[in-house]
């Protein structure tokens, strides 16, 4: 049950992350949008927030996330969007037990993530302030109680929808912009609601370099009839804070690259490790 537990904060974490990295309050307009290809990853893992906030030592696990996000405009206000873990490789580390001198073997798992669908409305544009608002979708495409031993997982079973608000500022003339989130994530089948929160801030560096920084926060509301995230199934109830910034190159006007590092400073039922990510992006 540990390791189910450990596998399903694994994957929470990689789905909010998704979201928090979208457009924030501007839309794409029409015709427009932004595709990005990336991998993020967690690599041996051994540490893990308990239910109380300690860091706990735990079985070296890691996760591999290949992820496809779209954000294309269908008209001048409304974007449709999508994030598509086509590739997720979860596993679990092999142990040697020195007192007894036995092995347990390891665990691997190689499937699809849950998609991540959804439309973003552009409400209104005040100067250098946009104001939008976004549905997403959770659909569990992924697996559930997958590998050797049945508890590796590259989803969380459940259907999930969740309301967000957005508020965009542009600093200009300073080369700068700032974000603000907010959501409400309203999960099925025992799952607790949660409430969502961010904040970026960005600075383009000579047109081609663009260094930001994000700040997210996930609240639980403990109301799910489900089991706690102590017993290890669907990872319910987790909470965290996570920090981490985000380097982009512009190599043109429509093709860029980019490198992140974010983790949780703190948490509880989730990992206290690094996440990190590279991508590849292109703006039409």
């Amino acid at each position: 049950m540990k390791k189910k537990l450990i596998i399903c904060a694994l994957l929470f974490y990689f789905t909010t992350t998704s979201l928090v990295f979208a457009g924030g309050g501007w839309v794409s307009k029409k015709k427009h949008g932004y595709f990005k290809m990336e991998q993020r990853a967690i690599i041996n893992a051994n540490t893990f927030y308990n239910e109380s906030g300690e860091v706990v030592s735990i079985t070296g696990s890691s996760i591999y996330f290949s992820n496809f996000y779209g954000e294309y405009g269908i008209t001048n206000n409304i974007d449709i969007i999508a994030t598509i873990p086509f590739f997720v490789r979860s596993i679990q580390n092999s142990i040697k037990h020195l007192n007894s001198r036995s092995f347990t073997e390891g665990d691997e798992l190689n499937y699809v993530g849950d998609l991540l669908v959804g439309a973003k409305y552009g409400i209104l544009q005040k100067g250098s302030v946009v104001l939008s608002g976004s549905m997403f979708f959770g659909i569990p495409t992924g697996k559930v109680n997958g590998g050797k031993t049945e508890v590796l997982q590259t989803g969380d079973g459940e259907f999930n929808f969740m309301p967000r608000l957005d508020v965009g500022i542009s600093l200009y003339p300073l080369p700068a912009y700032i974000n603000v989130g907010t959501a409400v994530n309203l999960r099925t089948k025992g799952f607790s609601n949660e409430f969502h929160a961010s904040f970026e801030f960005g600075w383009t560096v000579k047109e081609k370099l663009l260094l930001s920084g994000k700040v997210w926060l996930l609240k639980s509301f403990f109301d799910g009839a489900g089991p706690s995230a102590q017993n290890g199934i669907f990872s319910n109830n987790i909470e965290y804070l996570a920090i981490g910034p985000q380097v982009t190159y512009f190599i043109n006007k429509n093709w860029g690259v980019s490198a992140s590092i974010d983790g949780a400073a703190y948490g509880k039922n989730i990992l206290a490790e690094l996440t990190y990510g590279l991508g590849c992006f292109y703006r039409m």
